[in-house]
């Protein structure tokens, strides 16, 4: 690889893992503040709206900041067509937000989240207003800006949550997030200077549109199986297990979308740059994929054997049926890692079509064995159709890598299974010790005891 890319490379992803870990930290610090404070209806509530405004986020979005982000130039009127493409569609999906929250509320089964839908669209105009820009640090590897305004979103939106939540319930998981965009928006124009502009140059929009069509479609895909899962739950078993998942997805997910945020992030943007050397291309996507495995094994396996502590002695009685979900949700997204490898590969090689087509068998598969199997299993049958649904669409995501690079997974296996074998050595004594030692104080020596095992034994 070249060395002025592997050193930009290098430093991105030292700050990108700095950031994501930072923004998890505090996310993870307000999960488990709020799920004490609050009960799982409210978390339910908060589900519905969070579900509303992604169905129409997504109805709308064009990939504009991928297709900023793949091009090999970006010129000043491309800035200002992304930028105005934005705003007008957040104009939209406000209004349409605003005429219809009272039926979509009533498709979830409670008239309750009908104001929650309509305030939070306020959020959606204020992340239209940032600074298009942000596009032009994540080319260019600058993760360090980039860190200021995730950190900025997570310790505002925190806050405001945390300190509402006595109070005001559901309405400051509400605030929280209107704060958290306000945050990201102002941060954005002070990391990254830029003159708001509304340009329509059609030729410039054509030429954004033609890559983030594809990016718009994947997009649609996951919105309608987010929703269509959301809805199946609501509807046939209430909103308080709407809730239940609604946490129990944010919980397990936390070490996946960390280390996958890194690895995405900074990968994606130098695959662009690698589109005519595959021999660099296939060095990056074997590290990335090793890289990935080495964070997510430990940090996940040491989930699955802690929930039993981390429901009973954090989060609380109420959250007694998030153990299993947590743990098969966690499971899901190791078994996805492939999959999770090759989208920036397929992305950043100018093939946004294949990560569609990888999200419509996911996808499609895993709405119907959730229709399937909710009415015998309840929410078990629900995070089992995700499981399956990932494992499923794996074989997919290897051939695609090995269609664009020679050999991608050649001698890894072995490194593999070695980290493999040290997370699971960590989770066992993990485990041993939750089971063994009593209350909260037992609970943190046996995650810390796992930690140290797994990253111990890798290193």
């Amino acid at each position: 690889m070249d060395k002025s890319i592997g050193r930009q490379t290098a430093d991105a992803l030292t700050w990108k893992f700095l950031d994501l870990v930072g923004v998890k930290a505090i996310f993870l610090i307000r999960l488990l503040v709020l799920a004490r404070l609050l009960a799982p209806e409210d978390f339910g509530l908060l589900a519905v709206g969070v579900t509303a405004i992604a169905v129409l986020m997504n109805l709308s979005d064009f990939g504009i900041v991928p297709a900023l982000i793949q091009r090999p130039d970006v010129s000043a009127r491309d800035y200002d067509a992304g930028w105005t493409v934005g705003v007008i569609r957040a104009t939209l999906v406000v209004l349409i937000i605003l005429l219809t929250a009272p039926q979509i509320a009533a498709l979830f089964g409670d008239t309750r989240a009908t104001a929650i839908i309509q305030v939070l669209a306020v959020g959606v105009i204020l992340d239209a207003l940032a600074s298009i820009k942000i596009a032009g640090l994540n080319r260019s590897l600058q993760f360090r800006s980039l860190a200021v305004v995730h950190l900025a979103n997570a310790v505002v939106a925190t806050s405001v949550a945390v300190v509402m939540a006595p109070v005001y319930g559901v309405w400051a998981l509400v605030a929280g997030s209107l704060a958290g965009s306000l945050a990201t928006t102002v941060t954005s124009y002070i990391v990254a200077p830029y003159r708001p502009r509304l340009s329509w140059d059609r030729s410039a929009v054509n030429g954004l549109l033609n890559f983030g069509r594809w990016i718009f479609l994947t997009g649609l895909i996951v919105m309608i199986a987010n929703a269509g899962l959301r809805v199946i739950i609501s509807r046939q078993l209430g909103i308080a297990e709407l809730g239940i998942f609604f946490l129990s997805v944010r919980l397990a997910f936390l070490p996946y979308e960390a280390v996958v945020g890194i690895i995405d992030s900074v990968s994606f943007p130098v695959y662009a740059r690698l589109q005519t050397n595959p021999g660099r291309a296939r060095e990056l996507f074997r590290t990335a994929l090793l890289g990935m495995a080495t964070l997510l094994l430990p940090a996940t396996l040491l989930l699955v054997a802690i929930a039993p502590g981390l429901v009973e002695h954090v989060l609380g009685e109420r959250w007694s049926g998030t153990t299993t979900a947590i743990r098969i949700l966690a499971l899901s997204s190791l078994v996805g890692m492939a999959g999770d490898a090759a989208t920036p590969l397929l992305k950043g090689f100018g093939r946004p079509s294949l990560v569609t087509m990888l999200e419509v068998l996911q996808s499609g598969l895993t709405l119907a064995l959730a229709w399937l199997l909710v009415g015998q299993f309840g929410l078990l049958g629900v995070v089992m159709a995700l499981l399956i649904a990932v494992a499923a669409s794996q074989p997919l995501s290897i051939a695609y890598s090995r269609a664009l690079l020679e050999r991608p997974y050649t001698g890894l296996w072995r490194s593999l299974s070695a980290v493999t074998a040290a997370s699971l050595a960590g989770a066992l004594v993990a485990a041993g010790l939750d089971s063994s030692l009593p209350g909260i104080t037992g609970f943190l020596i046996a995650a810390a005891a796992g930690a140290a095992t797994a990253f111990g034994l890798i290193l």
